[in-house]
């Protein structure tokens, strides 16, 4: 089995990958934070928001057969 990986020899190539492996823990926790620091500003809110009416008119096919329009 060779001694290299690559152009570079074992050793550095696992210094290499531990420090990418890092790198991209780093990124994880930094996405993580910047995620909290948007929610306090703006928290999630409710399927539909705030302005979802609440009060909406059934569809037609739910009304009295008296009360539907032919069109």
């Amino acid at each position: 089995m060779s001694d290299r990986v690559g152009n570079v020899t074992r050793k550095r190539y696992e210094q290499i990958v531990a420090e990418a492996r890092e790198l991209i823990a780093e990124m994880a926790r930094a996405q993580f934070a910047l995620g909290d620091k948007a929610l306090e500003i703006e928290p999630i809110r409710g399927h539909g928001g705030s302005t979802a009416c609440r009060h909406r008119r059934p569809p037609s096919r739910r009304w009295a057969a008296g009360r539907r329009r032919r069109w």
